[in-house]
Order: C-alpha cells, then structure tokens, then sequence
C-alpha cells in the first residue's frame, strides 16, 4: 500500500490495540514498560498512516473523478455531482480496503467520509489468526486548508474523526480527535499538509491531537494521546491522561 504520510519511520511495527506481539505476552497498554508504550505510539501511527490517510487519499480520487465529470467509475457509484450538498458517493471497487466506504457532501467544500467493516492495521505481521484485521467504524469530516497567500494551491486537510475499533480476547479501543461537535467553529481536529509543493505526494505536515481509549470486556483499562505538531515522525505519544 502506498505511504501517504511522509518522514514516517520506514519500518513500521504491526500490533494489536493492547497485546503484545508475542503469543505469550499477556501485557496490555496498561503496563508501564517502554515496550508497551512504543507499541501504543505505534498502534496510533498506523491508524493515521494506514486508515485515516487512506480515507483522503479516496476523497482526492473521488474529487479528481467529479471534476472530470465522466458520470462513471469504475471505482466509485456516482450520485450527482460530489460537490453538490446531499450527493453521496460508495467506494464499490472490490479490491479497495475501503470498500463499502461512503463519501457525502455535506455543504460546500465540506465531505463526511464513512466507513464500517473489517480493516487490516499493520505491514503484514502474522498473528494467531493469520492477519490483523478486525471490525472498525469510523467517521471523519473533512474540508480543504488552503494556503492564506491567493497564488498557493491546496495545502491538504482538515479532519475531525471518531470511531472504534475491536480486537481479540475482549479487547477494543475508541478513538477521536476532537471533543467538540464536528464542524463546530472551534478548530481541534487533525491537519493533513503539503508544504513541500503541488508535485509532490501524500503529506509532510500534521498537526492536532489523537486520542485513544483502551477497553478490556467494556471496561476502560488505559488511555492515550498522540500529538502531532509537524513532522509525523516527532510525535509525542502521552499515556494515561
């Protein structure tokens, strides 16, 4: 799968939301250890690498389709223009892990993204079950950041984003980045940017706070917070706020 974050590290660790990578280990993020707390930063790396990105990087698709104004896609089921308020997009291609996902336009400039279904997190570590991939929901509302100077392009996105997340053994996470309402006028979500000009792919900026609950049969057992203030790779990962 493509890499849309750019400056992450090139090799990424696939796990669990709270089990360690060995069948034996019996941790969970709630420990204490540099281990669990590499392995909880590296949880939330791969869901902003390998789901939240992905998302937009469908929108993009889709948008680029729209202005082509074709009518199809092989990609997408079309329903109107999806710059018109109300018109609603699926990702219908089989072979897409976002398949099912569900993209509408809310108003001007502004898109919800949706997607509920299995989803693989992780660069094909082997688990007990042969893979890592396990029923997610998640919401994300979208809109364009544009740079202030009138002669720059977009500079990406601006997400706020909720969902959860089941795992093995009875153990599940939820995880937001904002506590207001989504399109409220207080800004507190995630930002996705291109500083690195129009030809260039993906996103070298973010900026915002994730945050990220632990549940063990329902009962919360950690939670955690990623904070991004620029280059995805120096992130600062907070346990137990």
């Amino acid at each position: 799968m493509k890499k849309y974050i750019v400056c992450f590290l090139a090799a990424v660790l696939a796990i669990s939301c709270v089990k360690g990578m060995d069948p034996d280990d019996t941790g969970v993020v709630g420990g204490h250890s540099d281990n669990y707390n590499q392995k909880g930063r590296t949880y939330m790396m791969n869901m902003v690498d390998q789901l939240f990105a992905p998302m937009l990087e469908e929108l993009e698709q889709a948008l680029d389709v729209d202005s082509r104004q074709l009518g199809q896609s092989a990609h997408f089921d079309i329903n109107g223009s999806l710059q018109t308020p109300g018109s609603v997009w699926k990702v219908k291609a089989k072979d897409s892990a976002l398949y099912g996902m569900t993209l509408r336009c809310q108003r001007e400039e502004y898109w919800t993204l949706s997607f509920e279904g299995d989803y693989l997190l992780g660069d094909d570590i082997q688990y007990y079950d042969g893979n890592n991939v396990y029923p997610t929901n998640i919401t994300m509302a979208v809109c364009r950041e544009y740079s202030p100077q009138d002669d720059k392009p977009v500079l990406g996105w601006y997400c706020e984003l909720q969902g959860e997340r089941t795992e093995r053994e009875g153990y599940s996470c939820t995880f937001h980045s904002t506590n207001t309402p989504m399109y409220s006028s207080k800004r507190e979500g995630l930002q996705f940017l291109n500083t690195r000009g129009a030809d260039a792919a993906g996103w070298d900026k973010v900026y915002g706070n994730l945050y990220m609950s632990v549940y063990k049969n329902k009962e919360q057992v950690d939670v955690c917070c990623l904070s991004f203030e620029g280059s995805p790779s120096l992130a600062t990962f907070t346990r137990g706020l």
